[in-house]
């Protein structure tokens, strides 16, 4: 019985794991939206800011006038006339989380948001020598 129980939850989790696969591809084949690379950044443990060059591709679906901004600032970062998509390379250095938006430059419409998220790294505390429990 127990080699029974072990075959089907194997079987189990590996339809979990090919189905969640197959929807995860499907997801990617649509290409329009705003990426970033890297997606995150990763804080040492006393540095307050966090530097990178940051990769920024955007696709829509149809040709436009658009406008690349972050919520941090007001002013385009970039804008392109009569694209559908473009990249860009930007050198940032961050203190916190940030959102960059694809803007439609005649409506001012957000057409696409994608975070870029800040995580700190968290230091372990040491544990003590001596247990709660014990006396000595």
């Amino acid at each position: 019985m127990g080699i029974i129980k072990t075959v089907i939850t194997i079987f189990v989790t590996l339809m979990f794991f090919f189905a969640g696969k197959s929807i995860a591809e499907n997801d990617k084949t649509s290409d329009y939206g705003l990426f970033l690379s890297p997606e995150s950044c990763f804080l040492a443990n006393k540095a307050k800011q966090c530097e990178l060059q940051l990769s920024i591709h955007w696709k829509t679906t149809n040709l436009g006038n658009y406008c690349l901004y972050n919520n941090l600032n007001e002013i385009a970062i970039d804008c392109w006339d009569n694209q559908k998509d473009a990249s860009k390379i930007i050198m940032l250095t961050l203190e916190k989380d940030l959102v960059f938006e694809l803007r439609d430059q005649k409506t001012g419409m957000t057409i696409f948001s994608t975070p870029l998220k800040l995580y700190k790294k968290i230091s372990k505390l040491r544990r003590k020598r001596r247990n709660p429990w014990s006396f000595y």
